[in-house]
């Protein structure tokens, strides 16, 4: 049987705090927080998309925020893993998108991996995003 530290339960910790800032700052519509959260060098999976890297990746998130106002869920579904410099998330979401220039909003749910990585300064950054988009059932009537 594995046996945890207090050491590793404080890091799970800050890992969780930096995972519920990414929520908040994407549900705040926060670009600056957002890429303080993301590492230099960001590497983002979309769904149907090529794999976006570092400038790509913080332009893609620059786009989302100013074309979207985000409701993102709180996880669900999720698992913290923390070894050494870095830190796995495993997690259900669901996010809805209403655009800013106007038009329906848009729900998405899917499932997704976080890394996150700790750099020089002791701060865990994201580092890989990686998320599907699963098909919603049509709403009943």
């Amino acid at each position: 049987m594995a046996t945890h530290s207090v050491e590793d339960s404080h890091v799970t910790q800050l890992v969780r705090a930096v995972i519920s800032d990414w929520r908040n700052a994407v549900n705040a519509g926060d670009i600056d927080r957002i890429l303080r959260i993301a590492a230099d060098d960001l590497e983002m999976m979309p769904p149907g998309q090529s794999a976006l890297v570092g400038a790509e990746a913080h332009d893609f998130l620059r786009g989302f925020v100013s074309q979207f106002t985000a409701d993102l869920k709180p996880f669900t579904n999720e698992e913290v893993i923390v070894c050494g410099a870095w830190a796995f998330q495993r997690y259900s979401y669901e996010l809805t998108l209403t655009p800013k220039m106007g038009g329906e909003p848009i729900t998405e749910r899917g499932d997704g991996i976080h890394m996150f990585r700790r750099d020089e300064s002791g701060s865990w950054r994201l580092s890989k995003d990686i998320f599907t988009s699963l098909a919603s059932a049509p709403a009943e009537t």
